[in-house]
């Protein structure tokens, strides 16, 4: 088992636009992580996909391990919202990070973004482990290994409906 992002895409009927969301599984492939989410998204279920993918296990310099008892470090999630002048939209970047505390995850958000627009603030700062269920290794939580030589995981990006795999 491996933990999985998905952001999930699709409409509403009482929006105008596609609208997006984020969602965390335990899955042994891809495949697996689509099945998991077919039926998390809160529209219109025609319109849902993917339209990003990761595969958790390794990340930010570290790897998972399924573990009964994990070392202090936790896997976040950071959505920083930020504005570029004269563009009509709140960007997003969504960033994972190995950190002992919420806090420390803030913190290197805050710095890492700040350089790069002034107009950054965080909109969802969360811990991926309280999110992820885990309910047919319910005793198992994420632990993390620092792994130097380890690349982290490849965002695969794309277009892939969920109703390929209801």
């Amino acid at each position: 088992m491996k933990p999985f992002a998905l952001l999930l895409g699709g409409s509403h009927p009482r929006a105008l636009l596609e609208l997006h969301d984020i969602c965390f599984v335990m899955a042994e492939n891809e495949t697996d992580a689509f099945r998991a989410v077919v039926n998390k998204w809160f529209g219109d279920a025609k319109s849902a996909h993917v339209d990003a993918w990761i595969d958790l296990s390794i990340i930010d310099g570290h790897k998972v391990n399924l573990e009964s008892n994990p070392s202090g470090k936790q896997l976040f999630f950071v959505n920083i919202g930020y504005y570029q002048k004269g563009v009509f939209r709140e960007e997003h970047q969504h960033l994972f990070y190995v950190c002992s505390s919420l806090q420390e995850a803030k913190t290197r958000a805050l710095t890492e973004w700040q350089s790069k627009t002034s107009l950054s603030h965080i909109d969802n700062l969360v811990d991926i482990d309280s999110l992820i269920e885990i309910t047919h290794i319910n005793r198992f939580k994420l632990g993390w290994e620092k792994e130097l030589d380890l690349p982290d995981s490849v965002v695969n990006v794309g277009y892939w409906p969920l109703n390929k795999y209801r």
